[in-house]
């Protein structure tokens, strides 16, 4: 939405200390008053004859005097920043928030870190994305003016951490707030306050995407699991095979005579045709045991089926897959990576899950394109975004998240800003407006 503002990418730090115009206007309106009470005093007779004070002095030092108030009167802007703490001195503006208290116009810094699709870096400095959207709605409601400043994760972190009246620092500035993707936690709870979460998320896993070859189908018909399958179906076929042979020998030895060995492949070969309902007819039970067998059958021939299609279906996907990690499970057993000073590190410091660091997504997803590792963790709807963008074909995303997420904007320890913004938050995200942002910008994921 247009805002009364221009929010251009920058990264400087503002010097807020006590010089601006209006301290100048006092001094020099102060200098004028103290020369106006000397020359009225000096040319008043009876200040040369020494008159007590009270009698012709009075009345002159009265107008020099007046004339200093009104000069101070106008600069009560200034007065509002600076108070007297001890003789000679004076306090200065120690935060973002009393900058704005007192109406400081000088436009604030917010953080951002490009995270597609809720950081998006446009041409000439200008951002979008899901919680830039957010961001600027709430600015325009508070009337904040402000600009933006790219930094990292721990960049971000520490500039909210900083006051204006900390010594500066040319990399890292005092940030009014970082508005990116920001997950909340307990660690970082302790340096910088966060609004209500705005977006609840999972960590993701990316693995590589191999479609699977000619022999690798083939293979996927001798792997151990399917042989299992196989052996188990044979051994039914077999096992019924022989209970109808059993009952049908005598009466029926047309269908299930001669030796025991033709006999039971006759048994067989019926248990086969009956349970993958061809049903040829060459060979059917007289008995009524044999029927009863043959009944049963039917109806566990068609159960046996269907896990017989399932178990095969199966095994084509693995091969197709050709990953070793199914779930979160199988992190502790394979090669992961993750985003350094991420809250995915963190978690897998504390699960004790052996990880590399990369430091951007890109150098992630394309270390598990390269096979350097197995996996890829990060938050969900992020590394879909950059696997559907940049990596089609090469990387996928498993189905599911884990870990919850919850994003927040970060703002300074105890801020007074924060139950306004929060007010604002949960109104616009129970919109029809960030519902309609959501489809825009997470849509395709």
């Amino acid at each position: 939405m247009p805002l009364p503002m221009n929010p251009k990418h920058r990264c400087s730090h503002t010097d807020l200390s006590f010089h601006d115009e209006g301290s100048m206007r006092v001094t020099f309106f102060s200098l004028v008053a103290i020369v106006a009470l000397i020359v009225s005093s000096a040319s008043s007779p009876t200040f040369a004859n020494k008159t007590a004070p009270g009698d012709e002095v009075m009345p002159g030092a009265h107008e020099a005097l007046s004339g200093a108030h009104e000069a101070w009167s106008g600069s009560d802007e200034v007065l509002t920043i600076a108070h007297e703490v001890m003789p000679g001195g004076y306090e200065t503006v120690t935060s973002y928030d009393d900058m704005q208290a007192v109406g400081n116009q000088e436009p604030v810094l917010v953080g951002v870190r490009v995270v597609p699709p809720f950081v998006i870096a446009e041409p000439e400095g200008v951002y979008s994305g899901l919680t830039i959207a957010l961001w600027e709605h709430i600015a325009s409601e508070l009337d904040l003016d402000f600009e933006y400043c790219e930094l990292d994760i721990a960049g971000l972190l520490a500039g909210v951490s900083r006051t204006v009246a900390d010594p500066p620092d040319a990399e890292i500035p005092a940030l009014f707030a970082a508005a990116s993707a920001l997950t909340i936690t307990a660690e970082r709870e302790e340096l910088v306050d966060f609004t209500h979460p705005f977006f609840v998320t999972g960590l993701g896993i990316a693995v590589p995407h191999k479609p699977a070859g000619f022999w690798q189908a083939i293979l996927a018909f001798i792997s151990p699991e399917f042989l299992w399958v196989i052996a188990l179906l044979a051994l039914l076929l077999l096992f019924w095979g022989m209970l109808v042979w059993y009952f049908e020998r005598a009466v029926n030895p047309g269908d299930f005579g001669g030796t025991p060995a033709e006999g039971i492949g006759s048994g067989f070969w019926w248990a086969a045709v009956t349970m993958t309902t061809v049903g040829y007819g060459d060979k059917a039970p007289k008995t009524f045991a044999g029927r009863l067998i043959g009944f049963v059958w039917m109806f566990a021939g068609i159960i046996l089926i269907s896990f017989f299609t399932a178990s095969i279906a199966s095994s084509l996907t693995v091969s197709q897959l050709d990953s070793r990690v199914s779930g979160p499970q199988d992190l502790p057993f394979v090669r992961v990576g993750v985003l350094e000073q991420s809250a995915t590190m963190d978690y897998m410091e504390e699960n004790r899950i052996r990880h590399r660091t990369y430091p951007s997504i890109d150098a992630g997803l394309q270390a598990v394109s390269d096979d350097q590792i197995d996996a890829f963790v990060h938050d969900a709807p992020i590394i879909r975004y950059y696997s559907v963008r940049d990596f089609r074909n090469e990387v996928r995303v498993l189905p599911g998240t884990f870990n919850d997420q919850y994003y927040g904007i970060a703002l300074q320890l105890d801020s007074p800003w924060r139950n306004e913004m929060n007010r604002i938050l949960l109104d616009f995200i129970a919109s029809d407006e960030w519902e309609e942002l959501n489809r825009r910008y997470l849509g395709r994921l």
